[in-house]
């Protein structure tokens, strides 16, 4: 088998160990692999590719222009970080006309970067899988070099700084105000970061308009980056279009169409704690899946007090709990009844006997008989405003318990936010 591939593979090995070249590595391991091939970083961005001269597919030869992946291709290349085999690939066969091979690149078992072979002069199988793991890790060692040594590693444009914030790679503040120095990010603004999840994402829909275009029409003048199975976005929301109503209606709707799902941070005019902003619209993210909540795009500001009740263990919930509400919630587990889930939802819309009525699709009279038996049978007093807090961050302890969140959050996750925008549309103008 290796003395099929001799001369190419020789050439390869020559390149890789005296030239240290990526580009002229790259060619070499083309004709090694008898395909097009095309190198990417670690942050998705093509590092290099060979000859595109006898190349039709149109959609890799876009690709090889634009000089980035497309957030959807992205999501694919993505995935094979969680094969734990140093050698992790797959076969791509819904891009373009015709198939790509994708492999990850790794050193000592950590991501460098990926390849991608496309299947235009010959047949994958007719390459024997050996050989692609050479390739791959003579690509990953080049790679490695690459990133040592090239400037783009210390790239100052505002993605290249997003995705060293994300990464937490600025050891202070000083040398952070250095990088930004000449960038187009405004220090003295305030931000919002948007993260959108793609680890479900599986329709890179060549021939359509790529997510990061789409997104850069809905969201002006933003960044955006993929970083982890999600792309993020950094917006000023100083300006003008951000300061209209409604801005982010048709970032939902496209959610919507594309089955995608995204959090939007607090406000936050200190670009250092970015990486902070983003974990925590990934924990919104992560728990609103745990409580079935279906809405598209989420607000971290309706979730900050379900994550502090999260942090709860079982055993401390009883202890917390006030005890009418501790009562109901057993009452109902012995006799099947919705005493907590009324209680609930008429604290949460604000003791209107209508709304509730709306929320759970009963009538309204239904709604005050339900509330009196409680009242009478429980002893709950309405009128004391610290008992209602007391009362209603209670029910929520035992709603979002691990144990007992899926019997009552799933098709009720319209009522633990607001579903208008109008809710989340006011803005820090200036600096606190």
């Amino acid at each position: 088998m290796w003395e099929t591939y001799s001369p190419q593979l020789k050439e390869a090995l020559e390149i890789a160990f005296t030239k240290n070249d990526l580009n002229l590595l790259t060619e070499a391991v083309a004709h090694l692999l008898k395909n097009p091939i095309a190198v990417y970083d670690a942050n998705y961005c093509i590092l290099s590719y060979s000859s595109t001269g006898h190349v039709s597919d149109p959609v890799w030869l876009a690709g090889m222009k634009r000089g980035y992946c497309r957030y959807e291709y992205a999501a694919q290349l993505s995935r094979l970080t969680l094969n734990p085999s140093e050698d992790a690939s797959q076969i791509l066969m819904d891009i373009g006309e015709v198939r790509r091979r994708q492999a990850i690149l790794r050193i000592n078992g950590v991501p460098v970067g990926y390849f991608s072979v496309l299947e235009n002069d010959t047949l994958f199988e007719e390459i024997s899988d050996e050989i692609y793991t050479a390739a791959a890790r003579l690509l990953a060692k080049e790679v490695s070099f690459f990133r040592a040594g090239s400037a783009a590693a210390s790239d100052d444009s505002c993605r290249g700084i997003l995705l060293d914030l994300l990464d937490g790679n600025f050891a202070n503040r000083m040398l952070f105000h250095q990088r930004l120095a000449g960038s187009e990010l405004n220090i003295s603004a305030v931000f919002r970061l948007i993260t959108i999840d793609m680890s479900g994402f599986t329709n890179a829909r060549a021939g359509k308009q790529h997510l990061r275009a789409a997104l850069a029409q809905l969201l002006p003048s933003s960044w955006s980056v993929f970083y982890a199975q999600s792309a993020v976005l950094l917006i000023n929301t100083q300006l003008p279009f951000y300061c209209k109503p409604h801005a982010l209606s048709p970032l939902r709707k496209y959610l919507r169409q594309e089955n995608l799902r995204g959090c939007v941070s607090d406000f936050f005019d200190d670009l250092y704690h970015t990486k902070e902003h983003y974990a925590l619209t990934l924990r919104t993210l992560e728990l609103s899946k745990e409580l079935g909540d279906l809405e598209t795009l989420l607000y971290y500001e309706d979730y900050k007090l379900l994550q502090i009740l999260r942090t709860l263990s079982t055993d401390e919930i009883p202890l917390l709990c006030s005890a009418p509400v501790w009562s109901i919630f057993q009452r109902d587990y012995l006799d099947k009844t919705d005493d907590l889930k009324t209680l609930f939802t008429y604290l949460h819309c604000g003791k209107s006997l209508q709304k509730t009525a709306d929320a759970l699709f009963v009538h309204r009279n239904t709604v005050a008989y339900r509330i009196q038996k409680i009242k009478e049978r429980y002893g709950i007093d309405f009128q004391n405003g610290y008992q209602t807090i007391h009362h209603y961050v209670s029910c929520l302890m035992v709603l979002t318990s691990t144990s007992l969140a899926d019997s009552f959050w799933h098709g009720f996750h319209q009522s633990i936010h607001p579903s208008s925008e109008e809710s989340h549309s006011g803005r820090r103008s200036e600096k606190e």
